[in-house]
């Protein structure tokens, strides 16, 4: 009978750790303490881009779109006065040329990485005072023989082959580490929070969320729940779950307001290897934003209340200050503001 009941118990236990993504691991939302800051300068860029990516090294500033641009989707800045130094890149049917340029983030000093889904490549770029010279070029047509046409909504470069893929499918949406190098598929992750939104006759996910990849550690922020999914590279290149924080209980529609309008939750994260910050979107305030800033083990820090409405977030490589993007009818400004923390 002893044994019996000890057979029960382990089964009941086993159970309950098959739940929704790691349910033993969601955290509550944390109470923030609140610190209000104002913005210590602003700058108007010279370009009109509707900013789409950007990147801060120790003495360049890049920002891409391909967004009602003239000419160039990149531009390249001098850090930390934002003088513009030159542009880059075309889209068109040429050698040179991108069809579907896209955007891949690296932290590594004095380089980006762009990608193109039409011709299936992904390129790095060494940036210079006045050039960028292509350094590497990786074919994304095959792994292992398999057609990789995947739609990557974000790339994120691990080392010099390898990379981070966060692919949306029309079923599911994936993160995979890739070794580009030696064309193959390392590890695949798919336990995140999804569900399917057929009402209005077409298929689309409820649970889309935004990727930030920093040493090892992964943050999926989501865009329309108020959760966020903190996740490890062990040493073998495998995704692990580590936490979540936020809702237990998810939605099984979209959240709307009062006009119809479809909430939004995060709409960015970034992180410094030591906090996560993710930029809360709050579509009823438009002069102000918040910044939830997280430690790595999932803890609330704080809350940053920006005296004006942002629209995307960059920390300055010292970790010193976040930059924020704001876009205007007649310009593109970049408000800076003390990290207090």
């Amino acid at each position: 009978m002893k044994i019996l009941i000890k057979i029960l118990i382990i089964l009941f236990i086993a159970g309950c750790s098959n739940g929704d993504n790691n349910i033993s691991k969601i955290m509550d939302k944390p109470d923030f303490d609140e610190i209000h800051l104002t913005c210590l300068d602003s700058i108007a860029l010279p370009v009109i881009s509707n900013m789409w990516h950007w990147k801060c090294d120790s003495n360049q500033l890049y920002t891409f779109s391909v967004q009602n641009i003239d000419e160039h989707f990149l531009s390249v800045y001098s850090y930390p006065n934002f003088r513009l130094l030159y542009r880059y890149g075309t889209k068109g049917q040429g050698p040179d040329d991108f069809i579907t340029v896209n955007w891949a983030n690296t932290y590594k000093e004095n380089e980006i990485v762009l990608y193109d889904i039409m011709k299936r490549k992904l390129y790095s770029f060494e940036t210079g005072d006045s050039l960028v010279m292509k350094t590497n070029i990786f074919n994304l047509a095959e792994i292992k023989g398999e057609r990789l046409s995947k739609p990557y909504t974000m790339i994120h470069k691990i080392n010099d082959s390898i990379f981070l893929m966060k692919v949306n499918m029309p079923d599911i949406i994936t993160l995979e580490i890739v070794d580009l190098k030696n064309s193959r598929q390392i590890s695949s992750y798919a336990d995140l929070p999804q569900v399917k939104d057929t009402k209005r006759g077409r298929l689309s996910y409820l649970y889309d969320f935004n990727v930030e990849y920093r040493d090892s550690t992964i943050v999926c922020a989501f865009t329309n729940i108020n959760r966020i999914e903190i996740l490890q590279i062990d040493n073998e290149y495998n995704i692990v779950h580590k936490l979540t924080v936020g809702e237990k209980k998810l939605p099984e529609e979209y959240l709307r307001d009062s006009y119809g309008n479809r909430i939004s939750f995060y709409r960015n994260v970034k992180c410094n290897g030591k906090y996560i910050f993710i930029l809360f979107q709050d579509k009823k305030d438009k002069s102000t934003s918040t910044i939830e800033v997280y430690d790595l083990e999932g803890n609330g820090v704080v809350k940053l209340c920006l005296d004006q409405h942002v629209e995307n977030i960059l920390i300055s490589p010292d970790s010193n200050y976040i930059y924020a993007y704001h876009q205007l009818i007649d310009c593109d400004i970049i408000l800076k503001y003390k990290i207090p923390i």
